[in-house]
């Protein structure tokens, strides 16, 4: 069995040769390199299962060699190694297609059950598609239409044949409901009987026959077939699976208007989005069976009355705009998004497509209009939203709304002449608490600590938590820096009160505070992060449970002014 070949690519040296030490000591066939540019030229000169590289290194980062190297072998695995825990690095990391993502320092035998994991994913996915290949090879040959269906009626496979007989491309079909598209009318009632049984059991009264029957081509013509259908499970569900011959020469059938118009019907009715129709005074002349859902109303109910009364107030205008630019032929179809309040109260975020309809003298009669429900969608934007902007733990903002919070701050101080104070604080000892009590308390104490960070500040000010046990505080509007002493008095008095956290475990620990302004220091972020984190160190340094204040010699002789408003207490 030939090795897998890994290659490491990492500007420290000491990960690089310790990382080939036990890879290969594990079995693999390990290369080099100390760069990415160098990793590059090896990874083009012979192939390599699988590459693991730094995320952080000079000469071009971790991502840009990923691209490459997925770009020129996509089966190649790629494991991102960084120092730098950052859920944002790791989501871009994902994204442009690493298979995987490590923080450093990691153990080998982390790596060894990450390499272990996409091998075998890899060689999987290469078994699959090798016989993929050789069924499609057999299914795109035959003649009569392979079709399968899942127990929703959704289509999972379409070949060649029924492209051909159908009139659907593949891509068109799957996915959609095949009782829907090819089934005719005089059908349906058939398939609603027995079709809830087969999705249960596999079993029907259809199952291993073949059938003489009428189905529905892409023209929505009725055309008679020979249908034969079988049934098998797969991933614990039910799948019909129907060989299908076009038998046209020994039938032949017509559609009249009244199964054009049933067919239509059954469309509406089937569907789960609201289908209706106003006329020029915003009057419902036609709505489906959803009216019940979305308005709280039966069809019959809601003719003549309008709809902009179930449009939620603050939306109104905009959507009665909307309406009116179809009316007047400015527009001939619009999407929009509003709510709307049903009967019983209840709001429902909805995406509108709104067309104009016409009588035969081309006069705008009417509007069409089909909506869906996006509540859901609207309550997982704002969910993602706060997950990329707030600390899971303690709900306080990230790093990344701290970042263009500071921005703003900046500007504000810029264009309004008034001070902005930075503070970086540190928990002192924090590392005894997870040691000593677990995990789970130093979660529980970082949460109190930002309930009294929370206490001693404005609702203008904002409090943030960077990770781990590091927060940050912008004060904006300060006339002078001395302002600021009593909140920072404040802020090192209540974190030094013991903390009760559950199972009655009562702590003791203080804060470190590092303190800068803009623009009396400066009135970049970076820079202003950087004075406020050397701050800090320097109150730390200087015995802790106190603030610092960043002055000019401060990068060259460490020596900033040091407020120590109390003296600490003693573990109890």
């Amino acid at each position: 069995m030939n090795k897998k070949k890994i290659l490491i690519i990492d500007d420290e040296e000491l990960i690089r040769h310790s990382l080939k030490t036990d890879l290969t000591a594990a079995g693999f066939v390990v290369s080099i390199a100390e760069n990415g540019k160098e990793g590059l030229q090896q990874f083009r000169q012979a192939h390599h299962d699988a590459v693991l590289t730094d995320l952080m290194m000079t000469d071009m980062d971790g991502i840009e060699v990923l691209k490459e190297i997925k770009k020129k072998s996509p089966e190649t695995v790629v494991i991102i190694l960084t120092g730098f825990a950052n859920v944002n690095s790791a989501i871009s990391a994902l994204r442009s297609g690493a298979d995987d993502f490590l923080n450093k320092p990691c153990s080998t035998d982390d790596i060894l059950i990450r390499l272990e994991r996409e091998f075998e994913k890899k060689d999987l996915l290469a078994k699959i598609k090798e016989n993929e290949e050789k069924l499609r090879a057999i299914t795109e040959t035959a003649n009569d239409a392979i079709i399968m269906i899942n127990s929703r009626g959704e289509a999972t496979f379409w070949n060649k044949a029924a492209e051909r007989i159908f009139g659907y491309t593949e891509k068109e079909i799957l996915g959609k409901n095949l009782h829907e598209i090819l089934v005719p009318e005089m059908y349906q009632k058939a398939y609603s009987k027995n079709f809830h049984t087969f999705a249960l059991t596999g079993a029907g009264p259809a199952i291993d026959t073949t059938t003489e029957l009428f189905a529905l081509n892409s023209k929505g013509e009725e055309f008679p077939i020979e249908l034969s259908l079988s049934s098998v499970k797969l991933d614990n569900e039910w799948h019909a699976v129907g060989i299908v011959k076009d038998i046209s020469r020994r039938w032949l059938a017509e559609k009249t208007l009244q199964e054009n118009e049933a067919q239509y019907r059954q469309f509406i009715e089937g569907t789960d989005n609201l289908v209706c129709q106003v006329d020029t005074r915003g009057k419902f002349t036609f709505v489906n069976h959803m009216s019940h859902p979305f308005f709280g109303l039966e069809p019959r109910k809601c003719l003549g009355r309008s709809l902009f009364d179930f449009i939620h107030d603050d939306d109104r205008q905009s959507t009665e705009a909307a309406f009116n630019d179809i009316f007047q032929g400015r527009r001939e179809r619009i999407t929009l998004e509003n709510r709307i309040v049903n009967n019983f109260g209840e709001t429902h975020d909805m995406l509108w497509t709104i067309n104009h309809h016409c009588d035969e003298n081309s006069e705008i009669i009417a509007v069409n209009s089909t909506a869906r429900d996006i509540t859901e969608r609207k309550e997982s934007e704002k969910q993602i939203w706060k997950l990329a902007n707030f600390d899971i733990l303690t709900g306080l903002p990230n790093r990344a709304l701290f970042m263009e919070r500071l921005s703003q701050a900046i500007f504000q101080s810029t264009r309004t002449g008034k001070l902005l104070c930075l503070m970086f604080i540190d928990l002192d000892n924090f590392k005894n608490v997870n040691d000593s009590l677990g995990h789970q308390a130093g979660d529980e104490l970082l949460v109190e600590v930002a309930h009294r960070l929370q206490y001693c500040l404005r609702k203008t000010d904002t409090i943030a938590r960077l990770g781990g046990d590091e927060f940050t505080v912008i004060l904006t509007n300060i006339a002078q820096q001395s302002d600021v002493d009593p909140v920072i008095d404040q802020l090192l008095q209540s974190l030094a009160r013991p903390f009760i956290l559950s199972q009655d475990n009562k702590i003791h620990i203080t804060a470190s505070i590092g303190v800068t302004f803009c623009p009396d220091d400066a009135t970049d972020e970076q820079t202003l992060m950087r004075h406020a984190d050397t701050a800090m160190y320097r109150a730390k340094g200087s015995g802790k449970n106190r603030s610092a204040h960043f002055s000019p010699s401060l990068d060259h002789d460490f020596n900033p002014q040091i407020s120590l408003p109390f003296p600490p207490k003693s573990p109890s």
